[in-house]
């Protein structure tokens, strides 16, 4: 899904609200996550993966289609489109069922380093598949990142 802007249209207007809108998505994570390992100190729910996506996916789409109709194309979306949103999707179940499954058997402190080949393996998807070319800004990005 992409937004609905023109290119090279700046709107600044509501730059605060994006900000505050990403604290709040940044909280909502930590809950999200926090209660995650908490009902994963006891045994290990499979099904939770599935669902998190599944509902969480669903109640985005529903939120966005009723509130911000105009930033969803769907009418633009072709059988290669469908194909890789399946793929996000199972993906997201497969990765995320992982994670809870490791949050069992390990610390998040000592996992979180290792969670980041996650972006080593998109960087390397970016350059090998997509012949993808990175600026030295996204580099230098990159590095402050890791650093």
């Amino acid at each position: 899904l992409t937004l609905n802007k023109s290119d090279g249209v700046s709107d600044n207007s509501h730059e605060l609200l994006g900000y505050f809108l990403l604290l709040g998505a940044a909280w909502a994570y930590a809950c999200l996550f926090i209660c995650l390992r908490a009902l994963n100190l006891n045994k290990v729910n499979i099904l939770l993966g599935p669902y998190y996506l599944g509902v969480g996916t669903l109640c985005q789409t529903l939120i966005l289609a009723v509130f911000f109709p105009e930033m969803l194309h769907f009418a633009s979306y072709d059988l290669v489109n469908i194909i890789y949103l399946s793929l996000i999707g199972a993906g997201g179940v497969c990765g995320q069922a992982s994670m809870i499954l490791a949050n069992k058997y390990a610390m998040a402190s000592k996992m979180a380093p290792i969670s980041y080949l996650e972006n080593v393996f998109t960087l390397l998807a970016d350059i090998l598949v997509f012949q993808f070319v990175f600026a030295v800004t996204d580099v230098l990005g990159m590095a402050v990142i890791v650093l």
